[in-house]
């Protein structure tokens, strides 16, 4: 038990990414990017049981993401650089050379596909800068999507729910569904 009363532990966070920059896709929040600021909004991603969380840094706002809302099957994720040859030159001639090296470093993107809670569509981007935090949430996602194939493999595969299916398209009639659900359940 904790100073505050409760046994649960780190408030149910499975871990934490560092180093997170969100690049877009969520209409509500808009990534201004600029020469200052050319990686977007950073912050920490939380990765909880039933929930992702991304906190912008200064809690400037936060993005909630419904692990059940996320279709798995559209996540796309690829190991890219963060910048070009060009703009890595334009951070070294304003005299920032350590910015022109982050600017070529590859880094892990991720955008998340969910329904938010208002039912519209939404596909956040976030970059993952820091290697420990890259790793631990490709695996993450792996098995998430590893599990998300095999339950839609079993959807596919229950001739109670090819029935249903079946039924709900007009395909047969009340009377047939009962007779082949009948002889299924047997």
């Amino acid at each position: 038990m904790n100073w505050f009363g409760s046994d649960k532990k780190e408030d149910e966070n499975e871990f934490k990414c560092k180093s997170v920059f969100y690049k877009g896709g969520h209409t509500l929040h808009f990534a201004k990017t600029g020469i200052l600021s050319p990686l977007g909004p950073s912050g920490d991603l939380f990765v909880k049981k039933d929930m992702l969380v991304f906190i912008a840094s200064g809690k400037k706002f936060e993005i909630k993401i419904s692990v059940n809302k996320i279709n798995f099957s559209e996540v796309k994720h690829h190991i890219g650089s963060r910048g070009s040859q060009q703009e890595a030159m334009v951070y070294t001639v304003a005299g920032m050379p350590w910015g022109s090296l982050g600017a070529m470093t590859k880094d892990l993107f991720v955008e998340i596909p969910f329904i938010d809670e208002n039912g519209k569509k939404q596909r956040p981007v976030f970059e993952f800068t820091n290697k420990k935090s890259a790793e631990q949430f490709q695996k993450w996602l792996h098995k998430k999507i590893s599990k998300e194939s095999e339950k839609s493999k079993k959807q596919k595969e229950d001739p109670l729910q090819i029935l249903k299916v079946r039924y709900a398209k007009g395909e047969i009639s009340k009377k047939e569904y009962e007779e082949m659900k009948e002889s299924l359940v047997k």
